[in-house]
């Protein structure tokens, strides 16, 4: 069986030389394994990979899935996007990377115009960036639910 990221990179490449519109938009997964181990978009999708490898058919009702699994992708003209996609081996839930770029600076707008409050009632000894990086889930979760 091939490796999930090599799937998925030929998937998306047959989508692309078929100039189908949906995946036109997408350049090519975000290499999170060559980032740092603590960079932000490494612990996401390696989290959700995680949350993913634990759906089984008790949580689907009874049915059987592929192997699921979530990547990054680039995107063409910062299109903030999610997809899903199911080859005959895996299921796949894609993000751009400008959505979770987006969800990271709206997290953070959040904290820095909160300053007072996120430094003193919610988590003292955070930093900054750290609580953004907490406050991104809510909506990284919303997004790769539905």
């Amino acid at each position: 069986m091939l490796p999930p990221e090599v799937a998925l990179e030929r998937f998306l490449h047959e989508k692309q030389s078929r100039g189908e519109k949906a995946c036109a938009h997408i350049l090519g997964r975000v290499r999170v394994e060559d980032l740092q181990p603590n960079h932000l978009h490494r612990w996401l999708v390696g989290w959700m990979n995680l949350q993913l490898s634990d759906i089984g058919a008790n949580s689907t009702g009874g049915q059987v899935l592929p192997p699921l699994n979530f990547d990054l992708v680039l995107a063409r003209d910062n299109v903030a996007d999610a997809h899903v996609f199911e080859t005959e081996e895996f299921g796949f839930i894609v993000v751009t990377q400008p959505m979770v770029d987006e969800m990271l600076t709206l997290s953070a707008r959040l904290v820095n115009q909160n300053r007072a409050f996120m430094s003193l009632q919610i988590a003292p000894s955070a930093t900054l960036q750290d609580m953004a990086h907490f406050l991104v889930l809510l909506p990284f979760c919303l997004v790769t639910s539905h």
